[in-house]
């Protein structure tokens, strides 16, 4: 019982893991877009 929670524990972190990485690499994407649209404003 306890080695079937560990697997799943496991599971549930490297999932995290994933769905972390992808929700900074979304943040960074955000950043990079405003950032593009500021240095557009600041051209005009």
């Amino acid at each position: 019982l306890f080695c079937c929670f560990f697997n799943n524990l496991s599971l549930l972190c490297i999932s995290f893991r994933l769905h972390f990485q992808g929700a900074v690499r979304g943040c960074e994407q955000l950043l990079f877009f405003l950032t593009y649209i500021q240095s557009l404003y600041h051209i005009r």
